[in-house]
């Protein structure tokens, strides 16, 4: 009888699974890496180009820019870090199924934690990450039955207090010496 050489799990296994410390350790290390490739790219000179191609991108280009081989680089290095990472995911889960893994909630989940965190900011979507983390599992172990709709409500509020992200008020606010979430709301004209 023949053996499947493509066995994921067991002692037959061409890699150990790590098992839940493993894994923790694992996608730990992973985002230390993405927040440094991000703190690396947003000083750099690159990073400095792609924002010029953000605000304008001919006038970047005007400016001696090559658009192309700046986008297609950034292209590149997020499309290695989400591999990367889908890699990982794909190894601790052992078995990927479409359905899960391309509900829309996800990708939203993500954009709110952008959003709620700062947009255009490195630290902001870390920020983001943790606050919506907190919040959904505190709400789900409080309140059971509505902790989805208490969640959206806090959303909601957040952006429209803070539309800027917590992290960039909070270092607008220490700067101006101004904590009112009403003179933020003012200050953008909601």
């Amino acid at each position: 009888m023949l053996k499947s050489t493509f066995t994921s799990v067991g002692a037959d296994a061409p890699t150990r699974w790590l098992g839940n410390d493993g894994f923790y350790v694992l996608f730990l290390v992973i985002a230390v890496v993405v927040v440094a490739v991000c703190i690396v790219v947003s000083t750099s000179r690159g990073g400095y180009a792609l924002r010029a191609i953000h605000q304008d991108e001919d006038a970047a280009a005007a400016m001696g820019i090559n658009t192309t081989v700046a986008k297609t680089a950034a292209f590149g290095v997020s499309a290695a870090l989400t591999g990367g990472v889908g890699a990982a995911y794909a190894f601790q889960q052992q078995a990927i199924y479409p359905n899960p893994m391309f509900f829309v909630g996800v990708t939203v989940l993500m954009v709110v934690m952008v959003v709620i965190g700062g947009s255009g900011t490195v630290l902001g979507p870390i920020v983001g990450a943790v606050v919506i983390a907190f919040a959904s599992e505190w709400l789900r172990q409080h309140y059971t039955t509505i902790h989805t709709f208490m969640l959206g409500g806090l959303i909601i509020v957040t952006v429209v207090l803070l539309p800027q992200g917590i992290s960039t008020y909070l270092r607008d606010a220490v700067k101006t010496r101004r904590f009112s979430p009403l003179d933020n709301v003012r200050r953008y004209r909601l």
